[in-house]
Formats: structure tokens, sequence, C-alpha cells
């Protein structure tokens, strides 16, 4: 396994060293201290984007389906009358 400074992690993600600090701190990066050093997995941004990434719904939010341009209710009173 290889690891990298968070200086050099920071610059290879193309995220901050800011963003990657706090993520650290927040425990949501894998990162070791060796005599002082902060070091962190080569793969820890993919691994975090990877486990936290979103794929998108099979049907839109509050689980309704899209209803067509047709207004049911003018067909069924067309019906009854």
């Amino acid at each position: 396994m290889q690891f990298l400074t968070l200086p050099k992690l920071a610059e290879q993600s193309g995220w901050s060293v800011t963003r990657v600090r706090r993520m650290v701190a927040n425990r949501e990066l894998p990162h070791i201290r060796v005599n002082g050093r902060l070091l962190l997995p080569a793969n820890a941004i993919d691994d975090f984007v990877a486990k936290n990434i979103v794929s998108p719904a099979s049907e839109p939010r509050g689980g309704r389906e899209i209803q067509s341009q047709s207004n049911p209710r003018s067909e069924v009173e067309g019906d009854a009358a």
C-alpha cells in the first residue's frame, strides 16, 4: 500500500488541503501518523467517493409516478355525462 502526505494527496485529488485536513479530523479518511507525520493511503479519496456516491433513483422523489399530461378526472367526468 502506498501512502502520501496530506498536501500530496490533496494535490493529486484536486481537493484543497483544508478540505482533506477537515476530512481527516472528522475521521472520514483513513490515515496514520508515523513519527508525527500524517500519511494517507494513496487511494483514500477514491475509496471515499466510491463509498459515498449516490446512485440515481429509479423513481422520482416522493415515490410517486409521473402522471401523463392528460387529466384523469376529465376522462372520468366525460364518461359520466
